[in-house]
């Protein structure tokens, strides 16, 4: 499950990571953009951990990790 400050959401919801740089982005099933509240950064001193976890995560419950642009629903 990731949640944010309003929702959250379980793996089944969660179609892929999406990474642009230090960007990172949460895509829904049925969405074609981002929504706000699923896009973030890592702090600096965090990147290196957090990176991991992510990724982690991502094997874990079977979702891509993509290099990609993608853009947010506002």
């Amino acid at each position: 499950m990731i949640s944010t400050k309003n929702q959250k959401y379980e793996a089944t919801q969660i179609e892929c990571i999406y990474m642009n740089y230090d960007r990172i982005g949460i895509k829904l099933y049925g969405r074609r953009l981002v929504p706000t509240d699923l896009c973030f950064y890592f702090e600096q001193s965090q990147e290196n951990k957090g990176l991991r976890g992510l990724n982690e995560w991502a094997a874990r419950h079977k979702k891509q990790v993509k290099q990609k642009f993608f853009q947010t629903l506002m």
